[in-house]
């Protein structure tokens, strides 16, 4: 809006096959470089690309079979069943009239996320929690390389964040996901990509790079990374109430 760019100084790429945490406070520009990864938008300068290829300079079936993108929230404006939601992932693949509905790769992420069993109830009357795997399995649908998620746990409870980001591992896609909760990247992802001010500012394994220090320094949290039982993040408090 100010002619300021969102982004800037960014050179990053997604292991193959590893799940990548974007972290960082809000308006780090976690959101803007998932879109930009997804090709929702394109850089004023700098080239994402997708293997050897301008993702700009692809076109969108191409890029909608290579790369599925699972939004923050997702609404219907017409009533949808649950097989109706997922099918729409097979658009990109799809030849001619037949029904969408019956392809077998439908039938496949329904199981693969559980939802199999919900398949002719309407999407208006799922809770979040399902809302949300049957989001995943209309990515999974797609039959992609690279799967991309914009803050799937928000507003889950944890049973479901923790179920969630399980199937999102079990994939074994090469993935990016959008987080704010630290702990959740440290028990989830094998990488992260700290975000600040629109840059990335740390990146590499999410136990090495995810410490003490660093989280006090752009989170402003003071607390302790642990990896007795699992990786993760236990918060003491504010950084602020320590140095005041």
């Amino acid at each position: 809006m100010d002619g300021r760019p969102i982004l800037h100084d960014v050179t990053a790429e997604l292991a193959p096959g590893r799940v990548t945490a974007l972290v960082g406070v809000n308006g780090s520009g976690k959101t803007s470089l998932l879109h930009l990864l997804a090709g929702l938008r394109r850089p004023t300068a700098g080239t994402v690309r997708l293997g050897e290829h301008d993702l700009a300079a692809l076109p969108r079936r191409t890029v909608a079979r290579a790369v599925a993108v699972m939004e923050q929230n997702a609404n219907a404006s017409v009533e949808l069943t649950v097989r109706d939601v997922v099918a729409l992932g097979r658009i990109p693949h799809a030849g001619g009239w037949r029904s969408l509905a019956d392809d077998p790769a439908v039938l496949d992420a329904m199981r693969h996320t559980g939802v199999d069993g919900l398949a002719g109830q309407a999407w208006s009357t799922l809770s979040g929690g399902e809302r949300q795997r049957v989001q995943l399995a209309r990515a999974l649908a797609q039959q992609p390389r690279i799967l991309l998620l914009d803050e799937p746990t928000n507003h889950l409870d944890l049973a479901h964040q923790i179920g969630l980001l399980g199937l999102v591992r079990a994939t074994g896609l090469t993935t990016a996901v959008v987080l704010h909760d630290l702990d959740l990247a440290l028990a989830h992802a094998d990488d992260v990509w700290v975000m600040d001010a629109g840059r990335i500012v740390a990146q590499g394994p999410a136990g090495q790079v995810l410490d003490a220090t660093l989280i006090a320094r752009h989170f402003g949290v003071l607390g302790r990374v642990l990896a007795d039982v699992r990786p993760g993040f236990r918060w003491e408090g504010l950084a602020d109430d320590a140095a005041s």
